[in-house]
């Protein structure tokens, strides 16, 4: 039998942190660490080390074929027996043993043991305590007052609450119908995200009362979550605008453009890329309603918004930089509190790039040939009343179209593909849309060409897009952040917190319409336009488009936008849902809930219309 010379494993990193351990715990209890010094450094592997430490001592290997375990279990005085002296390979360890030694020796007196026991108490008890600060940075209470914090979870430590993503069931942000449910629908709750300490605010009242100190260098102002959004998203938009005056200035001036008189300009144009959608959409024997409406509302938002003038093979190129960079705004990357290195070679940011140029591109036009009817050269032109010559900058025009993009396309196209749906589960109520209609083509022929008319004269429709944004709106407003601690409801909210006013839980817990059941906020049970003709069951609690200074300023471009479509479809199309709809289904991410199947749907003509696009 020929003998295999033994291999000598090689010192790594996990074998001289064990060695380490102990020979520090031997020097603890007494014993001598040379006896450890021929054997325990020189292997790597736990499984290697068990092994070769149970042949020497003549024990079985404590690890077996499945057990991870790193404790090796060596009866006292054992060692000494199995010394041998170690090869002149071997690491040679007395110096080192010997300072550990001198080192360890004065911590194994019995003064010396109880010392550390009770400093190690200590410890624990400031752990304890301040294990808040530690694990969620920023989220300690006020100290100066003696109201507690809202109830609620801080979530994971240093992460916090995942609060974008969503169920099937549910839709987006579902951790906020889990907290309100679990805590029982309190009026404010803390959370953490996005490493920041944060309070959900619902309540139209309460609401309005957190924010009727915007503005105030010790009030609340809007917060742009993450320093790499501005990279993305601008930083000169009205949204995030934090100075009273400046903000003045710029709703001012975009606000020009987004009066009664400019948004019934632009109907005649809203009308044209309705029909031409609707065109397309009879052409097929079925459609999902989402792209439809996807498509509108990017049709309106370069057509009319941005006044550009693509090609044919330009407008899908336009279409996906815009859905790459809305998409960007579940980027967790950019959420982070701090510039991200490497954001210009993101796709997003490339986006954004190109929806920039052309802009860049019009206002080189409008240079050149002077005002147009588009929503961007109202913007670029208008003046300040207190100061004829006082114009955006070119940076902040560029900022606030864009802006204008997302809330001019993104939530229009996400209410119109839920209105599709819910007119699809309540033929009923679309019966009535399309008399409507019929007597205002009776009446006014096929084109719209007033919106006093169409707001005036088609109420029902009217309640039908607002009982949609009663349903499923915009989750919050933009998240606003405390200049000071505040005391409200008898709980305090600390300075440099983050407030997220709660919109869809301010809809849900509307004391005119709610009902214990949750059927007032289900798409089947709740859907009750007729509720709004009426003052004793008109919704108490309505606010998808915020509340204050900061209310959206494209509300009327953005109500107009889907009244026109819905008239038209209306006026043009009849259509029924295709699948089943026993089970109603929502994507987990967006900006907007949205149906998971995009509300696919069989359309036709309507009989009685001329069917022609005008």
């Amino acid at each position: 039998m020929i003998a295999r010379p033994r291999q000598r494993m090689p010192l790594t990193p996990w074998s001289l942190l064990l060695s380490v351990l102990l020979i520090v715990a031997m020097c603890w209890t007494g014993e001598n660490p040379t006896a450890a010094s021929a054997f325990v450094v020189q292997e790597s592997s736990v499984r290697s080390r068990s092994t070769l430490y149970g042949k020497r001592l003549g024990l079985a290997p404590s690890i077996g074929p499945t057990h991870t375990s790193r404790h090796i279990s060596v009866p006292p005085g054992l060692l000494k027996r199995t010394k041998r002296a170690p090869s002149s390979s071997a690491l040679n360890m007395t110096p080192i043993l010997s300072f550990v030694k001198s080192a360890t020796m004065p911590l194994t007196t019995p003064l010396a043991k109880r010392m550390l026991l009770v400093l190690g108490a200590a410890v624990m008890i400031f752990l304890s305590k301040q294990y808040n600060r530690i694990l969620w940075p920023g989220s300690s209470p006020d100290s100066a007052l003696s109201e507690p914090l809202p109830p609620g979870s801080l979530g994971c430590p240093f992460f916090g609450n995942n609060i974008m993503a969503g169920t099937r069931e549910y839709g987006p942000y579902v951790f906020f119908d889990r907290a309100n449910t679990k805590l029982n629908n309190p009026s404010l709750f803390k959370l953490y995200a996005f490493g920041m300490p944060m309070v959900s605010v619902r309540g139209s009242d309460n609401i309005k009362t957190v924010l009727k100190d915007e503005f105030d260098p010790n009030g609340v102002n809007t917060e742009l979550v993450g320093e790499s959004y501005t990279q993305v998203f601008g930083n000169q938009s009205i949204i995030y605008e934090s100075d009273g005056k400046t903000h003045g200035f710029l709703r001012r001036l975009v606000g020009a453009a987004m009066t009664p008189a400019a948004v019934a300009n632009a109907i005649p144009a809203i009308q044209k890329a309705a029909n031409e959608r609707i065109d397309i959409m009879l052409s097929k024997d079925t459609v999902k309603m989402e792209d439809v409406c996807n498509d509108f509302t990017l049709d309106v938002a370069w057509r009319q918004i941005l006044g550009l003038d693509l090609t044919r093979d330009e407008v899908p190129t336009f279409y996906q930089n815009v859905k790459v960079w809305v998409g960007g705004i579940f980027n967790p990357l950019f959420a982070l509190p701090f510039k991200v290195p490497g954001i210009r070679f993101t796709k997003c940011y490339k986006a954004h790039q190109y929806l920039v140029s052309k802009v860049e591109e019009k206002l080189a036009q409008l240079d050149a040939n002077g005002p147009d009817g588009s929503t961007l050269s109202g913007i670029y032109f208008a003046t300040d009343d207190d100061n004829d010559s006082r114009k955006l900058s070119r940076q902040q025009v560029i900022d606030n179209c864009l802006i204008l993009i997302v809330a001019g396309s993104e939530t229009s196209a996400s209410t119109l593909t839920v209105a599709s749906l819910l007119l699809g589960l309540h033929k009923d109520v679309w019966n009535k849309v399309k008399e409507e209609q019929a007597a205002m083509v009776a009446k006014y022929g096929d084109d719209i060409t007033s919106k006093a008319e169409l707001d005036a004269e088609c109420p029902y429709l009217d309640s039908v897009i607002r009982e949609t944004l009663r349903l499923r709106p915009v989750p919050a407003t933009e998240i606003r952040r405390t200049s000071k601690s505040i005391v409200f409801n008898g709980m305090q909210i600390p300075k440099n917190w983050m407030l997220w006013l709660n919109i869809r839980s301010t809809h849900d817990n509307d004391p005119i319409t709610m009902k214990q059941d949750g059927s007032h906020m289900d798409v089947k049970l709740g859907f009750k336009p007729e509720r709004w003709n009426d003052a004793a069951t008109k919704p108490s609690e309505w606010m998808p488009f915020g509340s204050g200074a900061r209310r959206c300023l494209g509300e009327n471009l953005a109500m107009t936008e889907m009244k026109v479509f819905l008239a038209t479809l209306a006026r043009r199309v009849d259509y029924d849902l295709v699948g089943s709809t026993d089970v109603i289904l929502w994507k987990r991410m967006s900006v907007m809930p949205r149906p998971l199947d995009g509300v696919e749907v069989a359309p036709r003509p309507v009989a009685t219309a001329s069917n022609t696009a005008s």
